[in-house]
């Protein structure tokens, strides 16, 4: 399976295109959306990953799959930031807990000691 980076990076060198801007137009996009696709903020529309898949020499059928699994992998990711903080209310912490080292066991909150 493909990552979206693999389709842009495919899509640009079978078609021999320096720029996003290029790819950008024959997607039927701008440059801005493309550029948010890349940062990962938002994914392609089904009609664009098409036109991807397409471009990038992937059949319909893998670009409607990745795209699937990509979506399901940013839900994923929401339904476990929504435990942590459900589970961060539970024992009391207001503020995130950061561990920028290796703690002593003896370190550790009471609070976070039994979770």
């Amino acid at each position: 399976m493909l990552e979206l980076l693999d389709y842009i990076l495919a899509a640009k060198s079978r078609h021999g295109l320096e720029s996003d801007y290029g790819l950008a137009r024959l997607l039927g996009i701008d440059r801005q959306k493309l550029a948010t696709y890349l940062s990962g903020k938002v994914l392609p529309r089904e009609v664009v990953m098409l036109r991807l898949g397409s471009l990038a020499g992937v059949s319909s059928e893998q670009a409607i799959l990745d795209l699937a699994r990509w979506r399901a992998n940013k839900a994923n990711a929401a339904n476990a930031a929504n435990i942590i903080t459900k589970i961060a209310n539970k024992v009391g912490a207001n503020e995130p807990v950061i561990f920028d080292r290796e703690m002593d066991p003896r370190e550790v909150p009471e609070r976070l000691r039994n979770i």
